[in-house]
């Protein structure tokens, strides 16, 4: 794969604690979804979305498997913006302009993730699931993410380090074909929708350079074991 010149807008800014500060409430400030500019359809509690026999459904407006080409989606020019006021806050965030995974994890070096070629990517499902009302066949915990570059476009991420995310991978079968999603949820204290389904492509640190975590144990895995 070509090599692209590597583009941080800003390499350690500051901004309020989300990945974007689009449209940003303070009941879930994590829950906007970067390639939409909206919130995500799937935002809910972690029972609602790794439940096994819990049903969701995920909105086209999500773009969740569909990646805009390069200069044709609306909310990079937001997001450019949003990354270069710099406001106050505790996350560190970067406009990405590459194609080559290697930008990302020199990015994620740059801001002390421990970054090696064990990035994860959000996989595709085996087919179109936008629309449809999914059931969660089974669920187990994968890692904590340590970063995570959300792309908003080909060839665009927007990345940043989020406060402590734990990551569930989902079974759904609509069809009789069975699907991997990746679900997302924040560590937060009195909140109830703290997770959402992961878009397609979208790039993760995993805790431990993709080893298996061990601090998982208290997240995830245990709300699967009903500890929680």
């Amino acid at each position: 794969m070509p090599r692209f010149a590597l583009s941080l807008a800003v390499t350690a800014a500051a901004l309020v604690p989300s990945a974007l500060a689009l449209v940003i409430s303070p009941a879930h400030e994590w829950g906007d979804n970067p390639r939409s500019g909206e919130e995500y359809s799937t935002l809910d509690t972690r029972a609602a979305l790794v439940t096994v026999g819990a049903e969701f459904h995920i909105s086209p407006k999500d773009s969740f498997d569909f990646v805009p080409s390069a200069g044709y989606n609306k909310v990079v020019d937001e997001v450019e913006k949003a990354v270069a006021e710099n406001l106050n806050g505790n996350e560190q965030i970067a406009l990405v302009r590459s194609s080559d995974s290697l930008d990302l994890v020199n990015w994620g070096t740059r801001i002390g993730l421990n970054a090696s070629d064990k990035i994860q990517v959000v996989p595709k499902p085996n087919e179109a699931l936008a629309g449809k009302v999914l059931t969660v066949d089974s669920a187990k915990g994968l890692f904590k993410a340590e970063g995570i570059c959300h792309m908003i476009e080909e060839g665009t991420y927007v990345c940043h380090k989020p406060n402590g995310v734990d990551v569930t991978e989902i079974t759904v079968s609509p069809n009789g074909k069975p699907s991997n999603l990746w679900v997302a949820c924040h560590n937060a204290e009195d909140v109830a929708r703290i997770c959402h389904v992961m878009n397609v492509a979208d790039v993760v640190f995993p805790h431990g350079a993709g080893n298996r975590d061990p601090l998982l144990e208290s997240t995830a895995e245990k709300f699967l074991r009903g500890k929680e």
